[in-house]
């Protein structure tokens, strides 16, 4: 298998200058001819900065705004409360995303479907868990809201997932009608303002929602549902079977995400049995494999992907070199064969690498098999990378971690203990990785890996 095309057929991110042949580390690689073309990477497409950027303050704005204004338009005399009026709206606002996502659940549930997760909000996420049973996700931008859904059968699936994205902005239709019901009763307990405020919230949601268009807020692309009830009736059966396997994903994906490597582990090897050989599920297992400490494991589930499937994509097969190169350096670290293992895991860290170069996790790998090398300085240098900026406190406690290893190798002590102390402060999970690296002491981490 060849991962470099010759040198006339490489892309280069018109933004942060990573140069790479595989069109889909470019946002718009795949349209566009390789010949040295400037094209945006993946990376740079999204963003999760913790600042937000014009165009999410600009939604939030509008978002908050748009109603207010109109109210002012309807109701002159609410700028006598308008202190009033705005706190009523920053809450508002969010309690109306929130029962729209609810009629999705509710529905999907009632429906056979499952639920496997909503997210509130865009940009960084601020917090995660269950309520009543329900899991969430709250993120720092209240401009959206999602529901994950899957399936165990494809038994009219098309219409219950029809039935579901409809009840999102029928539920909005439903509190406007409960409003309106109820109007005199609501009006004396709460006022007039507020009143005509949630009605135009509503209002504003469901139109909103049902025109169909797609968007990307902060780094999340977004379709309404508007856009998803004309695309669902046309799905084709290996589009709707998708959601086989939705559910499974999204669970380990967030227990991951959580830093629960155990709980994650436990859901990808049960949803094995029913989905075998499924390349993500996989992917996900050997990463919590790997935070786990279990090296050979993560390469026994990941060995088929790397090269005998043919049919696997770019991704699968980078993450799966990528997570080889990871579970065999540190699995044979102190062994006999270590020498062997790293001069494999150097190969393969560098393909995955050199396939999607802008991706964070790969970037920190390479760096580390540098340092393992004796390339430390070349190890910094990549770690330099500005989109570090955007990525997630555990990418940037990667980063941190690795360059603390370089920085070791070279004898710089003094800034190695200051990146040790960052990558400790943005990554907790990572102590034991830490440890076998001989960054920490055996007495200030545990004796064996996490579980």
């Amino acid at each position: 298998m060849h991962d470099h095309p010759p040198s006339d057929s490489i892309y280069r991110c018109n933004r942060c200058g990573i140069e790479s042949s595989e069109p889909t580390c470019f946002l718009d690689g795949e349209t566009r001819a390789p010949s040295g073309l400037a094209v945006t990477c993946i990376t740079c497409t999204q963003s999760r900065r913790s600042s937000p950027g014009l165009r999410l303050v600009a939604g939030l704005f509008g978002a908050i705004g748009l109603p207010i204004f109109f109210l002012l338009v309807l109701e002159p005399n609410a700028k006598r409360q308008i202190v009033t009026v705005v706190i009523a709206a920053f809450v508002m606002q969010p309690l109306i995303v929130v029962l729209h996502e609810l009629g999705h659940f509710v529905t999907a549930r009632f429906l056979g479907l499952q639920a496997s997760l909503i997210t509130l909000g865009a940009g960084d996420k601020l917090w995660s868990g269950r309520i009543l049973g329900v899991p969430l996700r709250v993120h720092g931008w209240p401009l959206l809201g999602m529901t994950y859904l899957g399936s165990t059968n494809l038994r009219w699936l098309r219409l219950r997932v029809w039935l579901t994205v409809l009840m999102g902005p029928a539920t909005n239709l439903l509190l406007i009608a409960a409003a309106a019901g109820l109007w005199t009763s609501l009006v004396r307990l709460l006022g007039t303002d507020i009143m005509i405020l949630w009605i135009l919230y509503n209002g504003i949601l469901v139109v909103g929602n049902l025109v169909p268009r797609s968007t990307s807020i902060a780094g999340q692309r977004h379709r309404t549902d508007g856009m998803q009830l004309l695309k669902i009736p046309f799905k084709t059966t290996n589009e709707l079977a998708i959601y086989l396997s939705s559910h499974a994903l999204v669970t380990a994906w967030v227990l991951l995400d959580d830093g629960d490597y155990a709980g994650a582990r436990n859901a990808c090897l049960e949803a094995l049995q029913r989905l075998p050989g499924h390349p993500l599920l996989i992917t996900i297992l050997s990463a919590c494999q790997i935070s786990l400490g279990d090296y050979a494991a993560a390469q026994v589930v990941l060995e088929p992907l790397l090269d005998a499937t043919p049919n696997a994509t770019p991704e699968v097969r980078a993450v799966a070199a990528n997570n080889i190169a990871l579970a065999l350096w540190l699995g044979d670290l102190h062994s006999p064969v270590a020498a062997q293992s790293t001069a494999r895991a150097d190969a393969l860290s560098n393909r995955a690498y050199a396939m999607y170069p802008c991706v964070l996790p790969y970037r920190s790998t390479r760096a580390l098999l540098l340092t393992a090398t004796d390339r430390a300085d070349e190890a910094l240098t990549l770690l330099g990378y500005c989109n570090y900026d955007r990525g997630s406190k555990a990418e940037r406690g990667d980063q941190e971690a690795a360059r603390a290893f370089a920085l070791r190798h070279l004898n710089r002590r003094q800034e190695a203990d200051q990146a040790l102390a960052a990558a400790l402060r943005l990554n907790t999970t990572r102590r034991y990785w830490l440890t076998r690296l001989g960054l920490l002491p055996m007495r200030s981490a545990n004796e064996t890996a996490p579980s």
